[in-house]
């Protein structure tokens, strides 16, 4: 199948509350602020809009780290999410360079979506440059 038609992940529900429990055992307070911001925020990749990989991801990261559906850890749970959604779609993540500490640009990238500092087609760019597809 060609890379535009593959099959991507489907982050559900049961995805993005177990990711928020593994964003929280590095602290912060439970509670769901907002189900419907949550719920709408790991739709938004699958309305049928963004096609590729990279703006799903953009997608989903930036979704669930504004909506502000949970008490604590928004941007932990979608990088938490993001992450899954590239893995069980066969992806993963590299750095863009050679000296890049994928970390810290991950950091970098959460920050900056929650500060509005990126937009959607630079969020997309920055995922084209680290994802590729898993050997095997």
């Amino acid at each position: 199948m060609p890379p535009s038609r593959r099959r991507h992940y489907r982050v559900t529900e049961a995805d993005v509350h177990r990711a928020h429990e593994a964003a929280l055992r590095t602290g912060g307070r439970p509670g769901i602020l907002n189900i419907d911001g949550v719920l709408s925020a790991i739709g938004r990749p699958y309305h049928g809009y963004h096609r590729s990989v990279h703006e799903k991801a953009a997608a989903l990261v930036e979704g669930v780290a504004t909506c502000h559906g949970f008490a604590d850890g928004n941007k932990r749970t979608a990088l938490i999410v993001t992450l899954l959604m590239l893995e069980e779609s066969g992806y993963r993540l590299i750095p863009a360079k050679a000296d890049e500490d994928l970390d810290d640009a991950l950091e970098e990238l959460i920050l900056g979506v929650v500060a509005h500092k990126y937009t959607f087609v630079e969020m997309v760019a920055w995922f084209r440059s680290r994802v590729h597809r898993h050997a095997g």
